[in-house]
């Protein structure tokens, strides 16, 4: 198919966009090092974003029993707006895309929703053991 051929220009310039980048085996040991460093900072991060997200959920259980307590529904549609509204506006401001704040955001409100749920599902005996 003509359409789908590549033409000696077009791979000629396919050729010179290439990067080349050096195999893991090859990278020096000060590189690695670097890296290592890097990584531990991270690992780090993501051990206080679990603690957070871990506290979060507890409050979000807090809210889910004061919410079957009180007879009030679960999806607050204003308040899910005005979040994803301000985290998507963070994450801009932070150069963030919209698309990965909006994922995060919406696992985190997901997850807060199930949680709830569990909790208006049980019964009074349940709670009571």
């Amino acid at each position: 198919d003509a359409k789908q051929q590549v033409t000696p220009e077009v791979y000629a310039n396919i050729i010179h966009q290439l990067i080349i980048r050096q195999p893991e085996h090859q990278v020096s040991n000060e590189a690695i090092e670097y890296l290592e460093r890097l990584r531990k900072k991270i690992d780090l991060i993501d051990d206080e974003i679990i603690n957070i997200l871990t506290s979060r959920m507890e409050i979000v259980r807090e809210i889910g029993h004061y919410k079957k307590d009180h007879n009030i529904v679960i999806l607050q549609s204003q308040r899910w707006k005005e979040i994803l509204e301000k985290f998507i506006k963070r994450g801009h401001d932070a150069q963030l895309s919209e698309e990965f704040i909006s994922k995060i955001i919406k696992s985190i409100h997901d997850e807060s929703i199930e949680q709830q749920e569990k909790i208006m599902s049980k019964r009074q005996s349940d709670q009571d053991i």
